[in-house]
């Protein structure tokens, strides 16, 4: 009867153990270099920069501003998404009926999903280095967030390391 118990909880530590190691291998962030590559980095800029144009084009009296913990839900989502194929690239799923919800996280990651489209047909992008661009991405986010729910560390960042409505003529110098 013991010898029966210590058997359930011995497959039980090593379930948890399992899916703890599952957890770490599906990390949200990657804080190395190899998504940094000439191929990679204009779509990094590419995101970035759209977000300081949008946050630009938002009034500051508007409730709802673009803030820090809404970009990392961003990518955060569509990390998950991509990595589960939940994101269908190869096909005209991408729609823009989310642009008039109401919920603005919505909106920004469909935008943000039509954009990466864009690049990955552009550069041949695969779905991995998408993935692996987004978790980078999400890093430094996490490198400049203040920890407030309304911070704008990373915006912050942004807006002084990249120009505002620039070309891709205005960053060459940055990859």
């Amino acid at each position: 009867m013991a010898n029966t118990q210590l058997k359930k909880q011995k497959r039980k530590r090593r379930l948890e153990q399992m899916k703890a190691k599952q957890q770490q291998r599906t990390s949200l962030t990657y804080d190395g270099n190899k998504y940094k590559t000439a191929k990679l980095t204009p779509l990094m800029l590419k995101i970035e920069q759209h977000l300081i144009n949008i946050d630009a084009g938002i009034p500051e009296d508007v409730d709802q501003r673009l803030n820090d913990s809404i970009i990392k839900t961003v990518y955060e989502n569509l990390i998950k998404k991509i990595s589960h194929n939940d994101i269908d690239f190869s096909k005209d799923c991408l729609r823009t009926d989310h642009f008039g919800s109401t919920d603005f996280t919505v909106g920004l990651e469909q935008f943000i999903a039509i954009k990466v489209s864009e690049a990955m047909q552009e550069r041949s992008i695969s779905e991995k280095e998408v993935v692996g661009t987004l978790r980078t991405l999400n890093s430094s986010l996490k490198l400049w967030n203040g920890k407030g729910i309304n911070d704008r560390g990373y915006l912050e960042f942004l807006r002084e390391f990249i120009p505002r409505n620039h070309t891709d003529e205005d960053i060459r110098h940055l990859i």
